[in-house]
């Protein structure tokens, strides 16, 4: 599941190798942000082990402030 903003930033989860080689290939999900200026960029997941995932379910606008910050 995907999710846009109207500053055209997609949040969503993308399954990556997590260990490489061998017989057997584990995968991992990890969320990510898009934008068409800067590319798909993979957000951090928290510690724990190799095998963690993350996932991103949405994305909230932008506050209309100059400052762009929620008070």
């Amino acid at each position: 599941m995907d999710a846009r903003n109207e500053q055209r930033f997609i949040a969503g989860s993308a399954d990556v190798p997590s260990l490489r080689g061998g017989p057997f290939a584990l995968w991992r999900q990890v969320a990510f942000l898009y934008h068409a200026d800067f590319g798909m960029r993979a957000l951090p997941t928290l510690p724990g082990t190799i095998l963690s995932t993350c996932e991103a379910h949405a994305i909230n606008e932008r506050d209309p402030r100059p400052t762009g910050r929620a008070a």
